[in-house]
């Protein structure tokens, strides 16, 4: 939404040779000014949850405005310019009746929009943290899995990444300033458990759980169940 992204990632290029990676929920993508701001990238990585505007809509809820065909027809344009575009999808299950786009027509229609923007790469994933509606779940991991290999054979397997509930990534050695403030920035971005807190921060255990518990006590956080997993959640 900052029109100044361009901007910005021209001059972090100034001072480092890391690739850049933005990650956006394609909501303006249809917009020509930003996605000349985006072109300045090395890696977009950008959500599509549906081929179908009802299944879209269900999920996403998006603002007035925003339109599905408009999304797709972005995306296209993108990926015919210079940044490597994956495309993120997070497949949803329900506790009721609630359109999700696990069925057999949600997928065709995904592969048949995935087939016209021809993207470089797709993940496959599904939940790891608390949504924002207690009625809706993760896949399991046999039906992602069967997801991702009908993706294979319709996209083909090299572009297909299927992103697993149970993977962790290796810890890193991070300098931090202050940790209970980077544990709190974290967790207010998005609810987390300690053992993703300490994966991505590298904080050991025992000084994570001194901290979470001071944060609880400060009523910063507080803790939620969902899938049988403890999470901590910022406070409104």
């Amino acid at each position: 939404m900052n029109l100044r992204l361009g901007e910005m990632i021209r001059e972090v290029k100034k001072l480092s040779d890391i690739p850049v990676c933005v990650i956006t929920n394609s909501s303006l993508v249809n917009r020509t000014d930003v996605r000349d701001n985006l072109t300045e990238a090395d890696l977009v990585i950008a959500t599509l949850e549906a081929g179908d505007e009802k299944i879209f809509r269900s999920i996403n809820r998006p603002a007035s405005g925003i339109e599905l065909e408009d999304i797709i027809q972005g995306l296209t344009a993108l990926n015919n310019l210079d940044p490597r575009l994956a495309i993120e999808i997070l497949f949803v299950d329900s506790k009721r009746e609630y359109p999700t786009n696990i069925s057999d027509q949600a997928i065709s229609g995904l592969i048949k929009a995935l087939k016209v923007i021809d993207p470089d790469e797709i993940q496959v994933h599904t939940l790891s943290r608390p949504p924002a509606e207690d009625f809706i779940i993760p896949v399991s991991e046999q039906k992602l899995t069967e997801m991702a290999q009908k993706f294979d054979d319709a996209l083909g397997r090299e572009k297909i990444r299927l992103v697993l509930k149970g993977l962790r990534r290796k810890s890193i050695d991070v300098k931090h300033g202050d940790l209970k403030e980077d544990v709190y920035d974290l967790i207010l971005r998005r609810p987390s458990t300690t053992s993703q807190i300490s994966s991505t921060l590298g904080i050991d255990a025992k000084d994570l759980a001194v901290i979470i518990k001071e944060l609880l006590r400060d009523k910063n956080i507080v803790e939620i169940t969902a899938e049988n997993e403890k999470y901590y959640r910022a406070v409104s």
